[in-house]
């Protein structure tokens, strides 16, 4: 009877999903019922569990004060859920875009106050992208000529912005569904992002819409400036810009650069702005005598500038009159204007905020310059080359970013929906098990609560409709979420099988890391431009278990690296098939890491930028990233090297970094293609010695690609020789050096009498096959 009940569950939780999905209201409406019928539970059924666990029967009755304990922490969860009801949470969309920025939500706020994410249509209109770009970037374009920061302007602006992609983007406006994204053959696609602005588009970046909706890997490198974008565009590094200054572009563009503006990314009329003194008195109406004489401390040649400019013109401020002092950054900015040096100072983002809160004032706001014209934004670009070969994915980009964007404005969206829908599914089909797992006096007590719940919830439902329709945001998700954890703890209370069952959890963790690599019946051929083929691996077959360190030795051409890469994910076999564990390995995931010859390491961040890059990108919050990144450096020896740039690093410090940035994504399986190989002995030996602490230490899976034997047997408690053409397993080694090593001398292990037997007959082994390979083998 129990399992019917249960079934019915489950079917009933599916179904409330499903309807709540397509109702969001129904969704409330089922999550208030869950809440009341909940608390009237506690309140109902607090007494009985009190008593017993206070009288002298409580022995009979062990679990009852962990019922109480957690029938009045649910009742706190409920009383904090309302108090965080009333507060207004602004948008939901702050924090992860905080947290893709790299930066505390108190300092994404105000700019992503100051900032607009323009949709479609508003790009498309003649003030912005429409027509030749007349209102908003030909002027500046002349400005900057006039100026000379450009040599020449273009023949044609409409040469340098194609709107095309963007008119085929389904809008706010527009029926029908986006069309599905051709890539072309492209398997990556590499975005680069100014790495200051916290923007609209980076909670799809976070939660990977783009590589779902494209079919593709997206790969999202931040720059520091426009011109290092144009430049990684030129040189293939990139295939789109998002977020570039307008300046840079239109600079690389006269210079003959062959870049396309293709849409606007961020639109920051007040967060680009300039700021008169405290105290002075400098307003618009009397700018024109006030600033007469006075210097202003603004950047010169970028936007900034040109907004100074109009500005001052528009206020009929002769510029003759006026010193412009050559800015130093935003911090400079602040300070010039403090000391009392100038008399308005130019700036940009929190730099602005700061001057305002210093007491200055605006002599215009935004709002005010873009109604005469001035508008401030960066730009989304390309390359024409990679227009041209792939406009399904630049179409399909831009396509996300205004999902993104449109979902931002609203203030919710695409992801609150589902989420609250499951909530309500979840929590109710948990009350159903609370439910039916009481007795049936219990039950007869309870059903009346229920009943009640229902008709209570429907009038607070209405009630909460109304001040949705008032609101825009969704002040109320702290209570929905909260409401969730507490039927799921009611839920996990009201289990005996489940509750604090120590053997559960090691099971669930046993489960966990049996994890084996299954690799069956593999075989790889690669086609060849003429027409013929090679055969790489044939009928490669094996089981790798959870906590082995397998080694892969033979010779070139033996598809080592080939089954390497399969394993990865980055290349898929021609027949058979991988697993890691009970899942098909159909492409990179989360669950292997790469550890490459050369560290494939951002050279533009720090060693704790490289280490925690994957934890960010994962969503984890800046501070338990930092601890993780610092244990981790702990564990390489390189917990003094946090802040240097990986340029500064010898190669052996490098290959220290690629691995901690391997285990901070906390892989099941860890592959590495010849990660020692480009380093000198000495560094070698050490090197090896971290592997074997690294392994012996986490327990990992790790499957490693040598050309040396000597390290082959070392490092491997499993060893594959493989043989080429076509490749496949030779001879299998199950070695006892790598264990023995964790306490043993590393030179007496290595000129001890077997491990010099095993290592001859291994290289002699492959050097039999190298000569079968030249041919030379019947003349010996």
């Amino acid at each position: 009877m129990d399992s019917i009940v249960q079934g019915l569950a489950d079917i009933y939780g599916g179904i409330t999903y499903v309807v709540a999905r397509g109702a969001y209201w129904v969704s409330i409406v089922l999550l208030v019922v869950s809440a009341v019928a909940a608390l009237l539970m506690v309140l109902d059924l607090i007494f009985t569990p009190t008593r017993k666990f206070l009288s002298a029967d409580r022995a009979a009755q062990p679990r009852d004060g962990i019922i109480l304990i957690g029938q009045l922490l649910a009742a706190a969860l409920l009383i904090g859920a309302v108090v965080l009801a009333f507060r207004d949470t602004g948008n939901p969309y702050i924090g992860t875009i905080a947290g893709a920025a790299d930066m505390d939500r108190d300092a994404a706020v105000p700019l992503l106050d100051a900032f607009s994410f323009p949709e479609k249509e508003v790009q498309l209109s003649d003030a912005w992208l429409g027509g030749t770009v007349q209102s908003a970037m030909k002027e500046q374009m002349d400005f900057f000529v006039a100026q000379g920061e450009i040599e020449a302007a273009l023949a044609s602006y409409g040469s340098f912005v194609d709107t095309s992609f963007l008119e085929r983007v389904k809008g706010r406006g527009d029926g029908g569904s986006a069309a599905a994204v051709d890539t072309g053959g492209l398997q990556e696609l590499n975005v680069a992002y100014f790495s200051e602005w916290p923007t609209a588009n980076q909670v799809a970046q976070v939660e990977k819409t783009y590589d779902e909706a494209l079919g593709l890997t997206v790969n999202w490198i931040p720059l520091a400036s426009g011109v290092e974008m144009a430049d990684a565009m030129e040189s293939g590094e990139v295939d789109i810009a998002y977020s570039q200054g307008l300046t840079p572009f239109a600079n690389f563009v006269t210079g003959g650069s062959d870049l396309l503006l293709v849409g606007v990314a961020v639109s920051y009329a007040d967060a680009d702005n300039c700021v008169a003194g405290r105290g002075l008195g400098i307003t618009a109406e009397n700018a024109a005598t006030t600033l007469a004489g006075q210097s202003i401390y603004t950047p010169l040649g970028n936007v900034t500038h040109f907004k100074l400019l109009k500005m001052l013109e528009h206020l009929g401020v002769d510029a003759s009159t006026v010193e412009l002092v050559q800015s130093e950054g935003g911090p400079a900015a602040v300070a010039a204007l403090e000391s009392g040096d100038v008399v308005m100072a130019c700036a940009f983002g929190g730099a602005v905020n700061r001057m305002l809160a210093n007491g200055g004032n605006l002599l215009m706001t935004g709002a005010e310059q873009e109604a005469i014209g001035i508008r401030v934004f960066d730009i989304i670009s390309t390359t024409g080359d990679f227009a041209a070969e792939h406009p399904s994915v630049v179409t399909g980009f831009l396509q996300v970013t205004e999902d993104a964007n449109r979902a931002y404005n609203d203030g919710a969206g695409f992801p609150w929906r589902p989420i609250v829908a499951l909530l309500a599914g979840a929590a109710l089909m948990s009350l159903l098990v609370v439910y039916r797992r009481a007795s049936e006096e219990r039950q007869a007590g309870l059903a009346r609560y229920v009943w009640l719940a229902l008709a209570v919830s429907s009038v607070l439902a209405v009630i909460l409709a109304f001040l949705q329709r008032e609101d825009s945001s969704i002040p109320y998700m702290g209570l929905l979420l909260a409401v969730f954890i507490m039927a799921r703890a009611w839920f996990m209370l009201a289990r005996p099988e489940v509750r604090f069952d120590k053997s559960s959890v090691a099971a669930k963790a046993e489960s966990r890391t049996e994890s084996a690599l299954i690799v069956n019946k593999l075989g790889m051929v690669y086609e060849l431009p003429d027409g013929g083929s090679v055969e790489a691996l044939k009928d490669v077959s094996f089981t790798l278990e959870p906590g082995r360190l397998l080694s892969l030795l033979g010779p070139s051409g033996c598809g080592k690296t080939t089954l390497l890469n399969i394993v990865a994910g980055f290349l898929a076999p021609t027949s058979g098939e991988v697993k890691l564990g009970s899942e098909p390995i159909t492409g990179p995931g989360q669950d292997r890491g790469m550890v490459f010859q050369r560290g494939a390491l951002f050279e533009w961040l720090s060693v704790n930028d490289n280490v925690g890059f994957g934890a960010r990108m994962n969503g984890r919050s800046r501070p338990a990233s930092r601890e993780e990144v610092q244990d981790l450096l702990r564990i390489v020896g390189l917990q003094d090297f946090g802040e240097k740039a990986v340029y500064e690093l010898s190669g052996g410090m490098q290959q220290r970094v690629a691995l901690a940035r391997c285990l901070a994504n906390d892989p099941k399986l860890i592959l590495m293609d010849e990660p020692l190989g480009a380093l000198d002995a000495l560094t070698r030996e050490k090197m090896q010695r971290l592997v074997l602490d690294l392994w012996n230490e986490t327990g990992k899976t790790i499957v490693l690609v040598t050309h040396s034997v000597e390290e082959a047997l070392y490092l491997g408690d499993q060893l594959f020789v493989m043989a080429p053409r076509p490749g496949r397993i030779e001879k299998v080694y199950d070695l006892p050096f790598a264990r023995q090593a964790l306490t043993a001398d590393a030179r007496e292990l290595k000129t001890s009498p077997e491990f010099v037997r095993v290592r001859e007959e291994i290289l002699g082994m492959i050097w039999a096959m190298e000569e079968q390979i030249m041919g030379t083998g019947g003349e010996n």
